[in-house]
């Protein structure tokens, strides 16, 4: 059965990786949430896709010169949701505060000046809430685009399943050294449904697939019907009905 993991929480109905989205996701029943994470100039992990705030808040920062307090005085807001920037710590805390068996996926953004300061952030905070065992209530997956973030992830946090995530569909693109030794894959739907034959060239490869962000119906249709192992979306709620459907009728 797919996983249903909420794209920087129920994104599609609040403002992107804030906490009314995750609770709002969390209510929705998603099995799990995605975010990514950024250092801020005093070395604090928030949850942040973009390297400014521009698109987000009501002023814009770069993240990696700015420091939490200034961050923390943004307006993430939408016109119907008051939010400010969230800290990872704080959406760890919200995850293990449900007492429920969920799945965080988080995802290092690079380009960044800090380069592996930030897998080493991150494998400091885990650690301090001792989320690198597989015996945790959380099941924790460390995900990036850059194969050198995965491979640090493998030497931090062995313990810790790893993403490659991937954007575009290059020459021998399944055949590629991958450092990390990432157990999942994590391509883009479009990138799957222009080009279906990577999911057994994939599988082929022993990983899993996670893949990224299905929204419509016909893209979360595709998921289920090629058994995709996590759909990551906007939208859980919608997912999750349609994966119920189509269990029933299967």
């Amino acid at each position: 059965m797919s996983l249903i993991i909420a794209h920087r929480g129920a994104s599609g109905y609040m403002p992107e990786m804030t906490m009314p989205s995750y609770k709002l996701a969390f209510l929705q029943g998603a099995d799990g949430f995605e975010t990514d994470v950024r250092l801020t100039k005093d070395g604090q992990l928030v949850c942040v896709h973009d390297r400014k705030t521009k698109r987000i808040a009501d002023q814009s920062l770069v993240i990696s010169n700015s420091t939490l307090k200034q961050l923390q005085e943004l307006d993430f807001s939408d016109d119907k949701t008051s939010a400010k920037i969230l800290l990872l710590s704080e959406l760890i805390e919200f995850t293990l505060s449900t007492n429920k068996s969920l799945n965080l996926l988080i995802e290092t953004k690079h380009i960044t000046k800090y380069h592996g300061k930030l897998e080493e952030s991150l494998s400091k905070l885990l650690t301090d809430f001792n989320l690198v065992k597989s015996s945790s209530s959380i099941k924790i997956f460390l995900m990036s685009f850059n194969p050198f973030a995965v491979q640090r992830f493998q030497k931090l946090m062995p313990q810790i399943p790893r993403v490659q995530l991937v954007e575009k569909n290059y020459p021998f693109l399944t055949h590629f050294y991958s450092p990390g030794n990432p157990q999942i894959s994590g391509p883009g739907i479009e990138l799957l449904m222009k080009n279906p034959s990577l999911i057994k060239k994939f599988r082929a490869k022993n990983r899993k697939l996670f893949v990224w962000t299905a929204n419509s119906s016909s893209q979360i249709e595709f998921c289920l019907e090629n058994e995709i192992d996590a759909i990551i979306t906007n939208y859980p709620d919608r997912a999750i009905k349609m994966r119920d459907d189509y269990l029933r009728s299967h």
